[in-house]
Parts: C-alpha cells; structure tokens; sequence
C-alpha cells in the first residue's frame, strides 16, 4: 500500500458543464487554469442529457490480454449520469483526468466504464453539475511496466520541495490571523469604553436638565405665590 500526502485543499468549486460541451475536456480545461496547474483535484458529478457517450473497460492487453477498446452507447438514446467520481493528476506536465462514470438509459440500464467524451445535447438544456476540489500537493503518474497503463502514482518533487515553505507560509498566516482576532477584541473592548462613557456623561446631563426643572417648577410656584399675595394686600 502506497500513501500519498495531499496536504490542504486550496480551493473549492462547483463548475456547471452547459449544453453542448464535452465534460472531460471541460474538466482538462478546468485543470489548465493557472491557478490549477500541477495541483491535483477531485471531482463528483451528476446531470442529465448527455448523447455520444464514450468509454472503455480498462484492462491491460500485455497483461491480461483484453484491450481498452473505446465504446460507444447508441447515440439515438440519452443518457443520465448517475455517478461520476475524477480526479486530475499529471503526465509530463499535462493534466491527466481519470473518470469513471455510471450512465443510465430511458430503460433504466445502467452503463459503467471509465470515461472518454460525453457530450450534453443542445436541445433540452440540461447541465452536469460538478463539484471540484483543488489540493496544494502536485501528484504525477507514470506507467507500469506490467500493465502499460499510466498507474504509478508519485508525489513531484516540486511539491515535496515546497512543502516545508507552504508549512512556514500556513504558521505566519496562522499567527497574523491570531493578531487579526486580537486586534478586533481591542477594538471592540475600546468601542465599548466609549460607549459605557457616553452614557454615563448622557446620564449626568439628563439628571442636571431634571434637576433644573424641579427647580424652575419650585420657582414658578413661589412666583405665583408672591404675585397673589401681592393682589390680595396691594
């Protein structure tokens, strides 16, 4: 058993395949990008409407001797795709897409096999819906010398290289993201000082502003009173 580290996942996706396209170009395009290339990345899909469906039962002719003749399902018929499950890994700096796919028919049939083209009618308007999942280490494969088939999988020396660098680079994000929480728990520690002050000056002034009306009240009152004794002893 062979163990490979993948390290962490550096982005996430759901990429729609729309009428009309080939999903595994799509997703050999999908890898090109970039910010992809040299990365290896995990697909899962579902969808519906596909016509000129290829694939192959993989079997190695110089081992078992049965070739991987490409097959196609009958293309008068349409197809759902029930499962699909890929990744991506790279072959002298190409992006290698290994899917194998379950379809099924009006019939409920269900075809499975690893996947070559597939293509989505125009007419109905149906998509697949993939979602995709990129991770930092770099994976090759090369070919096995029993079978021929491209089998051996082995992380790049780019990748294992860069792997003590993306560990420094993940503890300084780790410490300025602490700093970052550090600085907002400051910040709001000090928005609510001035505030608690705030109010406690809101509250003098409202006691002031109370205190001065009694006393214009009592003032009134004894104005009253002056003026009425006035009138009654002129």
């Amino acid at each position: 058993m062979k163990i490979i580290e993948l390290g962490k996942i550096t982005s996430s996706h759901i990429i729609r395949i729309e009428p009309g396209d080939d999903a595994m170009k799509s997703l050999e395009g999908f890898s090109s990008r970039p910010e992809n290339k040299g990365k290896f990345i995990s697909f899962r899909a579902i969808g519906g409407g596909f016509t000129d469906v290829k694939g192959y039962f993989s079997q190695s002719k110089k081992k078992h001797g049965i070739s991987s003749e490409t097959k196609i399902l009958p293309k008068d018929d349409m197809y759902e795709l029930a499962s699909f499950l890929a990744w991506t890994t790279w072959i002298d700096g190409k992006p290698f897409v290994h899917g194998h796919s379950v379809f099924g028919d009006k019939n409920f049939n269900a075809f499975a096999f690893h996947s070559v083209e597939a293509s989505l009618t125009k007419n109905l308007g149906l998509t697949m819906e993939v979602e995709a999942t990129v991770y930092e280490a770099e994976v090759n494969r090369e070919h096995d010398e029993d079978t021929g088939l491209p089998l051996v999988l082995s992380l790049s020396k780019t990748s294992d290289s860069n792997k003590t660098e993306l560990d420094k680079l993940r503890e300084e994000n780790e410490r300025l993201k602490k700093r970052n929480e550090e600085l907002e728990k400051e910040n709001t520690e000090l928005k609510n000082q001035s505030s608690t002050a705030l109010q406690e000056q809101i509250k003098r002034l409202n006691k002031a502003l109370i205190d001065a009306n009694e006393i214009t009240q009592k003032a009134n009152a004894t104005n009253q009173q002056l003026i009425a004794q006035i009138q009654v002893n002129p």
